[in-house]
């Protein structure tokens, strides 16, 4: 029984020393899709703006694509740049229970995303087949702003609907890991702060305020990427 065992725990211990010393290469191009969550609240210079909704969180699903380009030094330094293309965040809704609580449908504020795009960077050191790393990225992101059954005149009327767009600037900052499943793909986790600086809707029933509007938010994320 031991002239059989023995074998099998040699085996499985030059095994495990092989696989731990074989630090996997994470140089090259990459593209891949992610989803996850945003955990937001609506930002503004005027405060008087949560007491006519009650309400400033805006917690969203998001998808989209990336990719990006990785470089690993010989002492397993890696680093990099990735391009960012949200392609689905959710409409923020907000209804309005100070200026018409009585509203039947009532007053509704939306926001809805357009179009974004970011340039970002990391840094991160590969541990067998992960790859823990601190990320940040800049972008560019245009808002749809909407007020739902009030008029140009800041008075009530159904159906009545008013719009005005915005661009804002985005920025993205935290940390993942990934883990190459084999040479050609690897999966990761990301958890980022996730925030936009404040900008204008002005419409006509708002016309001449100086009111303005961003986000803050948590963002958790999983994605999986193709290397090439």
């Amino acid at each position: 029984m031991r002239s059989r065992l023995l074998p099998a725990i040699l085996l499985m211990i030059l095994a495990t020393t092989t696989s731990a010393a074989t630090t996997p290469d994470w140089s090259g191009w990459y593209v891949g899709i992610f989803g996850g969550y945003l955990d937001g609240k609506l930002t503004a210079n005027d405060p008087t703006h949560l007491e006519t909704t009650g309400n400033f969180d805006d917690d969203s699903p998001l998808a989209g694509l990336h990719a990006g380009l990785l470089k690993q030094t010989e002492r397993g330094w890696v680093y990099g740049g990735e391009f960012v293309l949200p392609l689905y965040i959710q409409t923020g809704s907000a209804e309005d229970i100070f200026w018409f609580p009585d509203a039947d449908p009532p007053v509704t504020y939306e926001a809805d995303y357009q179009l974004a795009a970011l340039i970002g960077g990391r840094l991160g050191r590969s541990v067998g087949s992960w790859l823990p790393y601190a990320f940040g990225a800049l972008g560019l992101a245009s808002v749809e702003g909407r007020s739902i059954n009030v008029n140009d005149q800041d008075q009530y009327e159904e159906g009545f609907e008013q719009s005005a767009s915005a661009t804002h600037l985005v920025f993205q900052l935290g940390g993942g890991a990934d883990w190459q499943a084999t040479r050609d793909w690897f999966a990761g986790l990301r958890v980022l702060a996730f925030i936009s600086d404040e900008r204008s809707y002005e419409m006509p029933w708002n016309e001449g305020e100086d009111s303005e509007f961003g986000l803050e938010a948590l963002l958790v994320q999983l994605q999986v990427s193709r290397c090439f």
